[in-house]
């Protein structure tokens, strides 16, 4: 019987391109030139190279096989994850040190509930301190972190994104919990100050995301000239000057926290502080709760606002969060809003309708709505039909979207497990003769348009412009 002719080694590393991760994996198992050809290649193809707790050690016996060449191949993502005590071979603290210490294409690197990871690799936070090439870097911890701490202190990479996450304070800390006080930041009263802790890329860093911080002192005496988005989550309320200082030319601002309703004690306190220390001058973006701009206080022009609607449709609630919004406008003029909500079309309806009795600038509106569930061609006409009766005579053009909720509660963006695709769903259509006819008689809105999207969907399922 006569053997198959060999194949040509250039055209097998071809043929490795169009191989899933699994058979790639099985085929650089075969020989020690596949090995090492296929182990670049899986590396160089993955987006994110995501690191379970249970896999650390494998993971650190594949990059340093063959005295490690396969560092050099890590460029994209790399994530890291711990585990409540999870334990770790003796071996593996120094292996990993190692890798990090050798990494220098790396892109992005996350550590997600980094706190055990501290504990198990004493030497984690030099040896990520140590590395120059990060541009993207995210860090999630349970509670405030003395070593995460003084890692951020020290980092010698010039980040173009920074996302710092901290579920809790000290205080918050549960007595099983181990924790050592190995360096504390010299400012008496703040705690995961983001403005002191990223202070080594101020002029690299573009976007700066914080979660649960506690910032007291105004003037720090650091500038991030280059940030243009700052994202802003915290427990308590936020006192805004000391960010108006540190990040002078941002163009979105994202807040939130989890008070649901209006302070005028803090609203005064952010009001004082702009009024006479200094204030933005204008904002391309604002994203928030309704109750935590209000508390903000922000005396500048708004271009474009992003209002989170608190899904409650029935008074008090619904009246308050009215009279907060009309503050909100008069204080930020802007000219565009965009609601986004949870809940029934209804619902959609009778908020756009309040806003008539708000004094406003409006130009142009936008409503995203939440749904579990699609309506008919004819629910979708009307309820279009009453959004532009209810749109204020002053706004030209409406952006109306729908976005279909998954109905697995615990299906998540990163790992959708119940993604129903436009295939299996019947999309509406509206009557467009019908939506004409009520722009016609509308004073002044001109354009109309409607897209339906899924949870998951990078594109929309259907999107129609209709004009009046």
């Amino acid at each position: 019987m006569v053997s198959p002719p060999p194949i040509p080694f250039d055209v097998l590393l071809e043929m490795m391109d169009f191989l899933p991760p699994s058979g790639l994996v099985a085929l650089l198992q075969t020989c020690k030139t596949l090995r090492k050809e296929g182990g670049k290649k899986l590396l160089l193809r993955m987006e994110e190279v995501d690191v379970a707790p249970q896999h650390l050690s494998s993971f650190c016996r594949f990059m340093l096989v063959d005295d490690g060449y396969r560092i050099s191949f890590l460029r994209q993502s790399l994530c890291l994850r711990d585990d409540a005590g999870m334990r770790v071979d003796p071996e593996t603290p120094a292996m990993l040190v190692e890798i990090l210490s050798r990494i220098t294409g790396l892109r992005r690197l996350r550590l997600e509930c980094a706190d055990w990871l501290f504990v198990a690799i004493p030497d984690l936070s030099d040896a990520i301190s140590g590395m120059t090439c990060l541009q993207e870097f995210t860090m999630g911890l349970r509670f405030q972190n003395d070593e995460a701490e003084k890692m951020l202190l020290l980092m010698q990479s010039q980040l173009k994104s920074a996302n710092i996450m901290c579920g809790g304070f000290d205080r918050d800390r549960p007595e099983t919990m181990p924790h050592e006080a190995i360096y504390r930041v010299d400012y008496e009263y703040d705690d995961m100050n983001p403005i002191v802790l990223l202070a080594n890329s101020s002029h690299s860093l573009e976007r700066v995301t914080a979660r649960n911080f506690l910032v007291t002192d105004v003037d720090h005496g650091i500038v991030y000239p280059n940030v243009t988005h700052l994202d802003l989550f915290n427990n308590t309320d936020i006192w805004i000057l000391p960010f108006i200082r540190a990040f002078p030319n941002i163009g979105t601002l994202t807040v939130a926290n989890e008070r649901t309703y209006q302070d005028a004690s803090v609203r005064s306190f952010n009001w004082e502080g702009q009024l006479f220390d200094g204030k933005w001058d204008v904002l391309d973006t604002l994203v928030g709760t309704a109750p935590c701009i209000y508390n903000l206080s922000l005396l500048c022009h708004v271009r474009s606002m992003v209002l989170d609607a608190l899904n409650s449709p029935e008074p008090p609630s619904f009246r308050s969060e009215m009279m907060a919004l009309s503050t909100i406008i008069a204080d930020t003029r802007p000219s565009e809003l965009i609601v986004r909500m949870r809940g029934k079309l209804k619902e959609a309806e009778k908020y756009v309708a309040q806003l008539q009795t708000i004094p406003h600038q409006l130009t142009s509106m936008g409503v995203t709505l939440r749904v579990k569930k699609l309506p008919t061609d004819r629910g979708l006409t009307n309820n279009m039909r009453r959004l532009i009766k209810a749109t204020p005579p002053a706004v030209t053009s409406f952006m109306y979207v729908l976005v279909v909720l998954c109905k697995d509660d615990e299906c998540t963006t990163d790992a959708p497990t119940c993604l129903k695709h436009r295939e299996t769903l019947t999309i509406p259509e509206p009557d467009e003769d019908v939506v004409r006819t009520s722009l016609s008689e509308h004073p002044g809105l001109g354009k109309f348009t409607v897209r339906i999207e899924g949870q998951h969907s990078n594109t929309p399922w259907f999107s129609k412009c209709i004009q009046g």
